[in-house]
């Protein structure tokens, strides 16, 4: 029947899975076929011809079961054959990766890698060290004197005012008398007269 044949795994196990399925589907109609008969043989009153009928059908179901286990056992097989193929395939997986890691680590130092990673990091801080010192201001030490400039505008700003006042041209008064205003009030008063023409 379907044992004899022998192919590759997976083809042999698919095409004994299909004939069982086909013989099965053969004796479910077969054993609804005897059954139907023996209910007409039974209303006709022959019940040798029934008995008969239902010995066949009991035959048919028997083999039935049979394929049914039959089935069972060999799709547990094609489950297993499966699962084998999977740990193969993993297995050729791991082992290529790990012949992929040791080549490429063959040449790899543990503590060269160190080294390497020690001077990278003085280098990153080289680089830190020389970017502050870029980034320092150039303004040639104003902010130390800030003190003596203030200094310096506030004499500016006085010799100025002296200057202002020595520039104003009094109104000669021969009677000594003390002018009843002040001289920048005049001086805002015309500046604010030109203003406003």
């Amino acid at each position: 029947m379907v044992f004899g044949r022998k192919k590759k795994t997976a083809n042999t196990i698919n095409d004994s899975l299909d004939n069982l399925d086909k013989h099965l589907r053969l004796l479910e109609y077969k054993i609804k076929k005897q059954h139907n008969e023996a209910k007409q043989h039974l209303k006709k009153g022959n019940k040798s011809k029934a008995l008969k009928c239902m010995k066949i059908k009991k035959m048919h179901e028997s083999q039935k079961d049979k394929i049914i286990s039959q089935k069972f056992n060999i799709e547990k097989m094609q489950m297993a054959v499966d699962n084998a193929k999977f740990a193969r395939d993993t297995m050729s997986a791991l082992n290529m990766g790990g012949k992929a890691l040791k080549k490429l680590y063959k040449n790899v130092n543990p503590e060269e890698i160190e080294e390497q990673m020690d001077k990278i990091e003085e280098t990153l801080e080289d680089t830190r060290s020389i970017a502050d010192v870029m980034g320092r201001s150039l303004d040639g030490g104003i902010e130390e004197n800030e003190e003596d400039l203030l200094a310096e505008l506030n004499d500016e700003i006085e010799q100025d005012v002296s200057s202002d006042l020595n520039n104003i041209s009094l109104p000669n008064n021969t009677d000594n008398v003390v002018p009843s205003h002040n001289v920048e009030e005049d001086e805002l008063a015309a500046l604010m007269r030109e203003m406003q023409v």
